[in-house]
Order: C-alpha cells, then sequence, then structure tokens
C-alpha cells in the first residue's frame, strides 16, 4: 500500500478478479481513477470509479479485454508474443537438430493434485513418442525438480528425456520452446505460454473450464473433461466440489496423440 501510495497515477486498472483485498489497494491507493472487475457475488465494485462486468460465459482474456473499455480503447486482436525470442545459437539444455516435444506435467495452487495428469500416462505418451524418433523435455519450476527427475526416471529413456526443470529462465524457456515440435502441458502458464508464442500445442483441462481458461492460438488444441463427465467446473479457479473425484485419467494418450496428428508435428 505505501508503494500504490507514493505514485500518483491518472488510471489505475485493477485485474484481479474476485479477491476483495485487490479492490481495497485500489481503494486506497493515490490514483485519479479506477477501473476494476463488478464481479457477481464478490462486493466489490464499490471500490472502483468504473466497475467492468466480469462475466463467466466468455474467456477470461475477453474479461481483461474488457477493462481497457472505460478508456475508449476495444482491442480486438488476439494476444501473441514476438516470436523473434527464437535464437538457436542461444539454445541451451537441448539440441537444435533433434525433434522433441516439451511436456509440463505439474499444476500449482489449491488442489493442484486434481488436475494433474497420472505419470503412468505421461510415461506411456512419452515411449510412443520415442517410437517415432521424438525425444521429450520434461519442463517446470525449481520446485518441481525433483518430480521432474522421478518421472523421468520412470520413463526410463535414457538420453531422449531431458530435465529442464528450474534450470532456465523464462526467456530461455521460450526459447526451447519455440524449438519444439510441440508442448503437451496441463492448464498453466506454461501452456498459455506457448500458445501465445503459436507453438503447437495441447492442453489437458480435466475440471478447468476451457471455455473460460482453455488455451487459444492457432496451433492449440484442448483436451477436455465434459461437464456431464465431472469435468469443466472451475471458472474463477476455487469452486471445487466438497468430495471432488479425480477425472484428469479421462483423457487419454490416444487423444494427444490424435491432437498431434491433428496439428501435424509428428510427420
Amino acid at each position: 500500500l505505501p508503494i500504490l501510495r507514493k505514485h500518483s497515477v491518472d488510471a489505475l486498472i485493477d485485474t484481479s478478479q474476485w479477491s476483495r483485498i485487490g479492490a481495497l489497494y485500489a481503494a486506497l491507493a493515490n490514483a485519479k481513477w479506477s477501473i476494476g472487475f463488478k464481479t457477481a457475488e464478490q462486493y466489490r465494485a464499490g471500490a472502483y470509479d468504473v466497475g467492468v462486468e466480469h462475466s463467466s460465459q466468455c474467456h477470461e482474456i475477453d474479461n481483461f479485454k474488457r477493462l481497457l473499455n472505460p478508456l475508449g480503447i476495444e482491442p480486438d486482436s488476439r494476444l501473441s508474443l514476438a516470436e523473434n525470442l527464437k535464437n538457436t545459437k542461444n539454445l541451451k539444455l537441448v539440441a537444435p537438430s533433434e525433434k522433441y516435444v516439451v511436456l509440463h506435467p505439474w499444476a500449482s495452487g489449491s488442489h493442484f493434485q486434481l488436475r494433474e495428469w497420472p505419470s503412468s500416462h505421461w510415461s506411456s505418451l512419452a515411449k510412443e513418442l520415442a517410437k517415432l524418433n521424438v525425444n521429450v523435455v520434461i519442463s517446470g519450476s525449481a520446485a518441481d525438480e525433483l518430480k521432474a527427475n522421478q518421472l523421468a526416471q520412470e520413463i526410463n529413456l535414457g538420453d531422449k528425456v531431458t530435465v529442464i526443470a528450474g534450470k532456465t529462465s523464462i526467456a530461455e524457456f521460450s526459447n526451447i520452446l519455440l524449438h519444439a515440435q510441440a508442448c503437451i502441458s496441463v492448464n498453466t502458464g506454461v501452456a498459455h505460454l506457448a500458445g501465445s508464442l503459436n507453438v503447437p500445442t495441447v492442453a489437458l483441462n480435466g475440471p478447468t473450464n476451457a471455455d473460460r481458461w482453455g488455451i487459444q492460438g492457432e496451433n492449440a488444441v484442448n483436451l477436455n473433461v465434459l461437464k456431464v463427465q465431472g469435468g469443466a467446473f472451475l471458472s474463477l479457479g476455487f469452486e471445487y466440489p466438497q468430495n471432488p473425484n479425480y477425472i484428469m485419467n479421462q483423457i487419454s494418450v490416444d487423444s494427444v496423440l490424435d491432437s498431434l496428428n491433428a496439428l501435424d508435428v509428428l510427420g
């Protein structure tokens, strides 16, 4: 709060969707004018000069874009990152001459285990890719390094598996993604990063509602567990039932391979 009050800004945009602490900071900040979400049943819109309706019926990116409307801005383009991040000379940890697919198995936050694919599925997928002479690269943060090494041991394909968890910066990791044949990830920041870089991406959604949080991009495929199958119930991220069932195993290895073939990355 002292940092916010130190700077007098003409307009402050609070991008937090439901937590009231963001609205409180916005109200107490030294801003001449503020914009924030009016989210159903969260009672936070009174903190802003302009409250923008937060909708559960559209993709979250469209909600964020709507925050710009009070400024007279109506964005219409897809969010993307510059592909000039690709630099073969600075490629580290992987060989640019070899075909590889990046696997990101790790979720975070509340009930993260319910959004992760079974390790046996990852292992089976890696072995199918190896038959096609495609290596796998297991990504993750430093906190995921131990789990990533354990998964590599389970896959047991020697030098056809590379663990880069905890070993790269965002820029270095983006470079690795841009050289990859594809990225396969649970619905987390890595999947969205790959999609924004236009890397062929397969997202494993499960409890996450793809209509709200699916990966966007010309080369993105979302694999979902339907609501009638017990999936797609996360909209703001905390709507877990009292005794949630594990459903990620309903996404099959074959469906991932079919998606990669549809993206034409295994040829």
